[in-house]
């Protein structure tokens, strides 16, 4: 529904699939010259007239900005764009399936790492696309996100970024015939954080036809490990 200063002012009855609770609206007042530009709005909510230049601003349930737009207000259509496909796809990307980095090393972070020995990184689980839908009325978009690399960041200041999740260090094989890129080297003993950040990129598709890109996500789980000083052994 959009409210105005004395009460609802237009109430949307769409119980289509894509709707995820009650959005709550208000128009607003424009910055001079931004009609049909960057939304900027000022001041309380307005109950406007035909043909004046308004912002439009719409909250859900979980006071999550989830609509804005400028526009000249028309009775007729008082609340455009709310089934955009680029609107659907915001939805959409709410719903991905984007879960927190596995996070793998190897000596793994139970033992504990050693001073001067390469830590082998990776990130466990499925490396792949995962999408997601939503609908608002006829209007479906589809956002897929594929991951295009992992940073490491380590507490003492290290950071190096893959371009994919690593490579899982199999300890039945011979370490002759295994090798990683995806490594950190630890200078100094002591207790250290390793972070590990998935960047996402993030497109979208439309039953109109339309397509367009969103900006990356990232997700990013952590590990506590200790670094140990390898014990010289005399004979």
């Amino acid at each position: 529904m959009v409210l105005g200063p004395g009460g609802v002012l237009h109430e949307i009855d769409d119980d289509g699939p894509g709707r995820s609770g009650t959005w709550t609206c208000h128009y607003y007042a424009t910055q001079a010259g931004e009609g049909g530009g960057q939304l900027g709005v000022y001041g309380p909510p307005i109950a406007p007239v035909e043909g004046q230049v308004v912002g439009l601003m719409c909250w859900d349930e979980s006071q999550q900005l989830v609509h804005s737009a400028v526009f000249v207000f028309d009775p007729a259509d008082p609340v455009p764009g709310i089934d955009d496909p680029a609107q659907a796809a915001g939805l959409a990307e709410q719903r991905l399936p984007l879960s927190l980095p596995r996070v793998e090393t190897s000596p793994p972070v139970g033992t504990g790492q050693l001073v001067g020995v390469p830590t082998w990184l990776w990130v466990g689980g499925a490396w792949r696309p995962l999408q997601a839908s939503a609908t608002l009325d006829a209007v479906t978009a589809t956002v897929i996100a594929t991951p295009t690399s992992v940073t490491w960041e380590a507490s003492d200041g290290q950071r190096t970024t893959c371009p994919g999740p690593g490579t899982a260090y199999v300890p039945s094989r011979p370490v002759s015939v295994q090798h990683s890129s995806c490594t950190l080297l630890f200078e100094d003993a002591g207790t250290i954080t390793i972070t590990a950040t998935i960047t996402y990129a993030v497109a979208w598709t439309s039953n109109t036809g339309a397509t367009g890109g969103l900006p990356d996500v990232t997700r990013a789980a952590a590990v506590t490990t200790v670094v140990h000083s390898a014990q010289a052994v005399i004979h």
